[in-house]
């Protein structure tokens, strides 16, 4: 059974438990809340004019692709195969890259769709295709 309750700060204890050993170098507690919310939201990522915030999502997780269209993101392209199954027997699946332009970005590079398609589910990519700068 799964229980959905706000993440809080002593749960950091159980997700990182290194912390608690006296020879380790620890910080405080805001400073892995900072570095927890923006592993957790995305990554962000940029150059140039270009900034936004990335974050992956199953091509089968309507729920997800609702939620973060609703909070400003747009699926920047599909990257075939980047969820591998369950078991060797189940297919792989496609995962959406989505990508939320940031206010840096005022003219909106990071999400212009490349080859003019209008929508980011026509993009396809490999995985090895996705790179971090």
């Amino acid at each position: 059974m799964s229980l959905l309750r706000p993440f809080t700060a002593c749960d950091l204890f159980s997700v990182n438990p290194i912390n608690l050993d006296v020879w380790t170098e620890t910080y405080s507690p805001a400073y892995y809340m900072t570095y927890l919310s923006n592993w957790v939201m995305g990554k962000t990522e940029g150059r140039g004019q270009e900034w936004h915030v990335d974050l992956f999502v199953r091509e089968s997780n309507d729920l997800a692709i609702g939620l973060y269209e609703s909070l400003g993101y747009m699926i920047f392209r599909r990257v075939v195969g980047y969820y591998s199954g369950a078991t060797p027997r189940d297919p792989d699946e496609d995962g959406f890259d989505m990508r939320k332009p940031l206010k840096r970005d005022k003219n909106q590079v990071s999400i212009r769709l490349p080859n003019g398609a209008t929508d980011g589910r026509e993009v396809r990519v490999g995985p090895e295709d996705t790179y971090f700068h």
